[in-house]
């Protein structure tokens, strides 16, 4: 029996208890949806709607093309839809291929007329969602009164996340890049918003053709040294070592501390929404306030604070690479200066777990099977020969090794002698000859969550690998957990 067979039996069965042949073609809830064609997704269930609920638009990718937006024409100005949700998924296909790898494959079988198809694919998935949220916003057929969200759908747990829209405009081919104008100033930046204009400051240059995946997010030493009195900038030291800020710090930079400022003083846990909200302010933080993280042991807490910035929702972030000890090599000024900034008005967005694991979503990959964990501690951690990290006692775990199948790669190896980052070529190799792909969801875990965050921006903003998170548990809440799968020694699954 063929496809075209079960398909007309099963039809046949639907057609004798179908009941609803009263709908009118325009939708109930006056909503349109664009998404993926992938089979993995079942849009009007996973969204919770019914027959005759919504117009559900779909194809490779769920791009906004032009018979997206010939369809959304009529969706809104002849059948009433007002709302639209593009909704992307995990381990999308239109990841694993470039449009040229895509155009060569097919061009033996299919021709030369192939190389006329723009595939659309990405590197990023969540950049993605909110390119084509600009790419609707920046066409004159669909309204300014369209109500627009972008989401991410993850095929393993079904669970939908919203991706907030950014602040940068798509390049042709649907592609993101940071484009500068003349002027080395961040290119049409608010289209996303429907502003118009854009406050954002300027990128630095020198590292728009090291081929990172987001290189705005990568300042210079010479680069703060130019920012230092810009009020649109607050640089912000996060150290390991607690004592080094009084010791000295750049000029008008402000601490946060990891342990007292951006952790809850209870529970096991960061500072919660308001809090946040409270420590932006008090520091002179608003909403549009370029952020540039440094610090100590090669920006390993300055990506710490980075990454909780972005889990709640701060737009433009940026490391300064190299940290304080690039800093001090170039006998660069240092003050003991406290500075003090105006309050500001800050609103946060609500956490965003995308970039989060917990222990469940570590669990929930070892039962996939295949999982891919990134162990960014030392070698001896690893193998269970200690129990903490060196001279960190108090934050040991009652039982040595790693996550069953986590392969390790020491946050280390992604940095220079002098705390900057390796080239581009060397941090692909240095994760592809473990497995580490950007294919695959990627879990990354320490101890307690700031080696591995250095790890988790590594793959995220330098390689672009799209569906990256920490986990912050780390060893010290897996390593105590009471039936916890462990493996001990150098290989990922135990040895012997």
């Amino acid at each position: 029996m063929s496809v075209f067979d079960t398909i007309q039996d099963a039809n046949a069965a639907y057609a004798r208890g179908f009941t609803q042949g009263g709908l009118t073609p325009p939708p109930r809830r006056k909503f349109a949806v664009l998404t993926c064609m992938d089979a993995r997704l079942d849009p009007a269930r996973a969204l919770g709607l019914e027959l005759g609920d919504a117009h559900i638009l779909r194809n490779a990718g769920g791009r906004v093309t032009d018979d997206v937006i010939r369809s959304l024409v009529i969706s809104q100005q002849m059948l009433g839809t007002d709302a639209v949700a593009v909704v992307h998924h995990t381990e999308c296909g239109m990841l694993t291929f470039t449009d040229e790898q895509a155009r060569d494959r097919l061009r033996p079988i299919l021709g030369a007329a192939i190389d006329e198809i723009d595939f659309l694919s990405f590197t990023d998935q969540d950049q993605c969602v909110r390119d084509d949220l600009a790419a609707l916003r920046a066409n004159p057929l669909i309204p300014d009164s369209i109500a627009m969200r972008g989401y991410l759908y993850d095929v393993h747990t079904g669970a939908l996340r919203e991706v907030r829209e950014g602040a940068r405009m798509p390049e042709a081919g649907g592609r993101q890049v940071a484009s500068l104008d003349g002027t080395g100033r961040a290119a049409a930046c608010c289209a996303a918003s429907g502003t118009g204009d854009c406050t954002m400051v300027a990128v630095d240059g020198r590292f728009a053709a090291t081929g990172y995946a987001h290189p705005e997010v990568l300042v210079s030493t010479e680069w703060v040294a130019d920012h230092a009195n810009d009020p649109n900038v607050r640089i912000v030291e996060s150290d390991e070592d607690i004592l080094l800020y009084d010791l000295g710090h750049i000029p008008g930079a402000i601490r946060l501390d990891w342990h007292t400022d951006l952790q809850d003083p209870v529970e096991r846990d960061f500072l919660d929404q308001a809090a946040f909200e409270r420590l932006m302010r008090a520091n002179g933080i608003a909403n549009d306030t370029t952020v540039v993280f440094y610090g100590d042991r090669n920006n390993w807490y300055a990506t710490y604070a980075f990454w909780l910035f972005k889990m709640y929702g701060h737009a433009d972030c940026r490391v300064m690479d190299g940290g304080r000890s690039k800093w001090e090599a170039e006998d660069r000024p240092m003050t003991r200066d406290m500075p003090t900034w105006p309050e500001a008005t800050y609103t946060a967005s609500e956490p965003d777990h995308g970039v989060r694991a917990f222990r469940d979503d570590v669990m929930a990959m070892l039962q996939a099977g295949k999982p891919q964990l990134v162990d960014v501690r030392s070698p001896q951690e690893y193998t269970g020969e200690v129990l903490h990290m060196a001279g960190y006692p108090q934050e040991g775990a009652q039982r040595g090794g790693h996550v069953l199948g986590a392969q390790n790669i020491p946050w280390s190896l992604a940095a220079n002698q002098d705390g900057t980052f390796k080239k581009v070529d060397d941090l692909r190799t240095l994760y592809r000859e473990r497995d580490i792909l950007p294919e695959k969801p990627t879990i990354a875990y320490c101890r307690i969550g700031e080696r591995s965050s250095h790890t988790w921006f590594v793959l995220t903003y330098l390689l672009g690998y799209p569906n990256v998170r920490n986990y912050d548990g780390s060893w010290t809440e897996w390593g105590s957990l009471v039936r916890s799968p462990i493996a001990k020694g150098s290989e990922p699954y135990g040895e012997g």
